[in-house]
């Protein structure tokens, strides 16, 4: 099994980072068995598979609240165990109280409802998306779970898959957190040859900005006002 060296390499990386330049880092999310925090580092043990995404901390801990996946999608559901919304919490950091969804959590009302009640200032989304292409195609409804009664059914198999990313998922759905702030970036390159799609999408209060995408890394800065 790799989630030893995975974690040493995703760990260290990322620690390292944030502690280098006093800055919190949401990482994006890793698949490891039965993870938890213990003094600040993220350990593992025998047990279900769990797809978390880290936050880092400004000294290079990290955060007791990241969080599980709660919604996996139909690929994930054999192997992937869902947390639940009683564990979804925001996370306290220096510049203000972060709420973090992992990918396809963004999607339903519940979490931006849980953290409203939370005060969230800001809400962060790692995601990522295949095959090369898959923004282009058209969308096929919600996947893993039952569509949310807010949807309009007409949109299935009508707007495409990025259409319905800025329509039910952050973009469209922020502002019932009360949060100011949001962003939702896609893992791009090749992952074991599955492709990658995606752009990056800002929320600044009321206005929504996509940027062209790019098959690779890429560095976005928003300002906070």
């Amino acid at each position: 099994m790799k989630a030893e060296k995975m974690l040493s390499i995703y760990s260290n990386t990322f620690s390292g980072m944030a502690k280098k330049w006093g800055v919190t880092i949401v990482a994006g999310s890793i698949l490891l068995p039965e993870p938890y925090i213990l003094e600040g580092k993220i350990q593992i043990r025998n047990g279900a598979l769990k797809n978390v995404s880290y936050v880092f901390l400004p000294d290079g801990r990290v955060a007791e609240n990241s969080p599980e996946k709660i919604y996996p999608i139909e690929d994930e559901k054999s192997f992937v165990a869902a947390s639940t919304l009683k564990n979804l919490k925001i996370i306290q950091s220096p510049m203000g109280k972060i709420g973090v969804l992992v990918c396809a959590d963004s999607w339903y009302p519940e979490v931006y409802e849980i953290f409203k009640k939370q005060n969230v200032n800001f809400v962060v989304v790692p995601s990522y998306v295949a095959p090369d292409g898959a923004m282009s195609e058209v969308w096929k409804g919600y996947n893993g779970s039952k569509n949310p009664t807010d949807i309009r059914l007409e949109d299935v198999h009508r707007i495409s898959e990025g259409e319905a990313w800025l329509k039910y998922a952050l973009a469209g759905r922020i502002l019932k957190s009360g949060a100011t702030h949001g962003m939702n970036v896609f893992l791009r390159g090749s992952l074991w040859d599955l492709g990658s799609d995606g752009e990056i999408i800002l929320v600044h209060r009321s206005m929504v900005r996509t940027f062209p995408k790019i098959y690779g890394a890429s560095i976005v800065n928003l300002w906070l006002d």
